[in-house]
């Protein structure tokens, strides 16, 4: 199976109440366009569109470099979280699931 996309040099940080992420989607299929890029971020190792304690979706993202920051202030599921773990995912147009990085521990 040919993905549409792939995730590579992602980089995933927390301060204060901003998420900051940077990562290059490589486009695989010509023909694809990108639906969504979803933020995530959970207490546990198991990351995704299900299980997070915070999750962004952002349209409009291009392929190729991409750096983004999104306001995570007043999610108390963030703020006590004792162990954090981030996540980006890439949805395709007409794709029902998206293409993830690997999980980043961030505390």
């Amino acid at each position: 199976v040919t993905p549409y996309f792939m995730i590579s040099g992602e980089q995933i940080s927390v301060s204060g109440s901003e998420m900051n992420a940077s990562f290059v989607i490589d486009q695989i299929v010509p023909t694809a366009t990108i639906n969504r890029v979803i933020l995530i971020l959970s207490s546990t190792q198991f990351a995704d569109d299900a299980n997070n304690v915070f999750r962004r979706d952002i349209s409009d993202i291009p392929a190729g470099p991409v750096s983004l920051k999104v306001d995570i202030s007043g999610n108390a599921n963030v703020a006590n979280a004792k162990a954090l773990y981030g996540r980006i995912g890439v949805q395709t147009s007409g794709v029902d699931q998206a293409i993830y990085s690997s999980v980043i521990k961030l505390r």
